[in-house]
């Protein structure tokens, strides 16, 4: 079986929207309460039918198979689950279709990556010198009903090393 597809934060602060015009059973979505989670669309995976058009849709190269997210970008994977289990808080964001930013340039897209990218080394580098045990706080718990009426458990934490 396929792997659901993952928006890594690469789609942060850009979120251009042009997966969303492409995707064929609308699975990406933004969250409406704003704040507690980053400014990036995420894709829900209980939704998500793996057909894959969102990958080459992304002008910012933010969208991977679950099983080939980088490993920089592996906690994201479990912030896309967050649709699945808190599905009020997301809404699908026809309103930026309507305001698309234009297509980012490659060096922008690089420049994004090298970002992102050295963010989460430098997140790495700090929980490997740290001597403590990374704390970690539940983001969710509880049931998600999803549209075929099956009822999943769910956990999703959020762990910073940089916490002591």
């Amino acid at each position: 079986m396929s792997e659901p597809f993952v928006i890594t934060r690469l789609c942060r602060d850009c979120v251009d929207g042009a997966c969303v015009e492409v995707c064929p059973v609308d699975c990406i979505y933004e969250h409406s309460r704003g704040g507690e989670l980053p400014n990036q669309l995420f894709i829900n995976p209980e939704e998500c039918v793996y057909c894959g058009a969102c990958e080459p849709a992304c002008p910012w190269e933010a969208i991977y198979a679950a099983d080939h997210v980088p490993e920089a970008f592996h906690d994201d994977v479990e912030l896309n689950a967050v649709t699945a289990a808190r599905p009020t808080e997301f809404s699908v964001p026809v309103l930026r279709l309507r305001a698309r930013p234009a297509h980012p340039t490659a060096e922008q897209v690089a420049e994004n990556r090298r970002k992102w990218e050295s963010s989460s080394r430098d997140a790495r580098a700090a929980a490997v010198g740290s001597a403590e045990t990374p704390k970690c706080t539940p983001l969710v718990s509880g049931t998600a009903n999803t549209s075929n009426g099956i009822i999943h458990d769910t956990a999703v934490q959020s762990c910073d090393a940089r916490e002591q």
